[in-house]
C-alpha cells in the first residue's frame, strides 16, 4: 500500500518539537517522488499553482534547539 508511510502532519510536528522549534507545514509537491521522472516535479508544482491538483506533500522548516 502506498500510504503505509504516511503520518498525520500534527504527529510529525509533535515528534520534531522535542528537538526543534518547528514552523507550520508548507504544502507542496509530493507525487513526483513515486519512481517517476524527477523532472515531473516542475509539472506537479505548476498543476498545484494553477489549482488543477491539490498539494499532497508538506515541508517543515525547523531550527534546532
Amino acid at each position: 500500500m502506498l500510504r503505509e508511510h504516511v503520518h498525520p502532519l500534527a504527529a510529525i510536528r509533535e515528534a520534531l518539537s522535542a528537538w526543534f522549534d518547528v514552523g507550520l507545514p508548507v504544502p507542496g509537491p509530493y507525487l513526483y517522488r513515486f519512481k517517476l521522472d524527477p523532472a515531473l516535479r516542475s509539472e506537479e508544482e505548476a498543476l498545484i499553482a494553477s489549482g488543477e491538483i491539490v498539494a499532497t506533500g508538506a515541508r517543515f522548516v525547523a531550527v534546532r534547539r
